[in-house]
């Protein structure tokens, strides 16, 4: 399945015809590795992605590649565009628009129908407070996660070492599913401070949902 980063990534590789990975990882704010990783899982989708070294060498896109409606079905960007409806009606910074003008350019009829049909059919009422994902608090997570490195968090002045494993959204709110020694459920709210380390992790971790410590 392919990533928000990395269809960002495709739209600006369609626009820019070439580029490099240090541009990518300024313009994504990600590290030159997580652009390598993402730029590998678009190859492995099919997508001609192009990558040359040397002083005239770069990231390209084959010319006549063209990103067209059968990129997503109607069932994808029905599912894309309720889910955006879903993460708008809890996030405080709202991205439903921003992305549906990209769909747009593949779909423009399907997209208005499908966005309008979300907003009469589907409500969803899940939590209270608003969450912000841009915080410096996810996006350090988002990194972390990314590059799978070691977080240090503070919590009411004291600090973890742990390796953040997902997110976990719940009624009371946005969770950290993570590991330190021990599967522990972290409060973003109760996080003060994030700082990410260089310390690598390997992603063995047994998923939230299979964690029988977390089960009902």
């Amino acid at each position: 399945m392919i990533r928000s980063r990395q269809l960002e990534i495709l739209l600006s590789l369609l626009k820019k015809k070439k580029t490099t990975y240090k541009q990518l990882a300024q313009e994504f704010e990600v590290s030159t590795k997580t652009i390598e990783r993402d730029i590998n899982r678009l190859s492995a989708m099919g997508v001609p992605v192009q990558c040359i070294q040397g002083k005239y060498g770069g990231v390209s896109i084959d010319e006549k590649y063209k990103l067209s409606a059968s990129f997503f079905t109607n069932e994808d960007i029905q599912d894309i565009i309720f889910a955006l409806t879903a993460f708008d009606s809890f996030g405080k910074k709202q991205c439903k628009d921003r992305i549906l003008k990209k769909l747009c350019m593949i779909a423009p009829e399907l997209v208005e129908l499908l966005e309008s049909d979300a907003k009469e059919y589907f409500v969803c009422d899940l939590i209270n407070e608003k969450i912000d994902m841009q915080s410096e608090t996810c996006k350090n997570i988002n990194e972390c996660m990314n590059r799978d490195v070691f977080l240090k968090i503070f919590l009411d002045n004291y600090k973890q070492l742990v390796a953040p494993i997902s997110y976990v959204l719940k009624p009371e709110g946005l969770y950290l599913y993570c590991f330190n020694g021990d599967y522990d459920l972290i409060s973003i709210n109760t996080i003060e401070h994030t700082e990410i380390t260089e310390n690598e992790f390997i992603r063995d971790f047994i998923p939230y949902k299979e964690n029988k410590k977390f089960s009902r």
